[in-house]
């Protein structure tokens, strides 16, 4: 069985108990078991090159590279899963069929809420990442609709 298979399989309080990636807790400050990591690219002015790391609660993108001056600046990029509105196979440069675009609702730093969309591509194995993350945004929203719900109709057998 593999790791994505077992995600599926074990929820969310299973994922919990891996231990923390010390990677994305050092660069993205949160601490997060990581599910997966892909090797893709960031479409903006220009693709940057870096790896998509799936964590428990956000995809987190990391390239050394940035789309202003390309070096010197890393680009980090993470998104909630619980903030995707859409998960979309698309088709990148030369109409070939290896991309993945989110758009995601963000709070800006004017407190107001934001559509944001961003396009990943040159994937290995796209479908893959796609079944992966749409599993996680699934599995997002059902843990945030169960603690909203009162603990009492959780515990009623009928």
């Amino acid at each position: 069985m593999d790791l994505r298979s077992e995600v599926s399989s074990m929820g969310r309080s299973a994922v919990s108990k891996l231990p923390t990636d010390k990677f994305v807790e050092r660069k993205f400050k949160i601490a997060e078991p990581s599910i997966q990591r892909y090797e893709c690219a960031l479409s903006r002015n220009i693709l940057l090159q870096g790896q998509m790391i799936l964590t428990e609660n956000n995809i987190c993108f990391y390239s050394k590279f940035n789309d202003k001056t390309l070096f010197g600046k890393s680009t980090r990029v993470r998104v909630p899963y619980i903030a995707i509105t859409s998960l979309k196979k698309t088709r990148g440069a030369l109409a070939l069929p290896n991309s993945i675009t989110i758009t995601c609702m963000i709070t800006n730093e004017n407190n107001a809420e934001e559509e944001i969309t961003h396009e990943w591509t040159s994937y290995m194995n796209r479908d893959a990442c796609w079944q992966l993350i749409q599993t996680m945004i699934n599995t997002a929203h059902l843990t945030q609709n169960i603690s909203a719900s009162p603990s009492s109709a959780l515990l009623s057998p009928f």
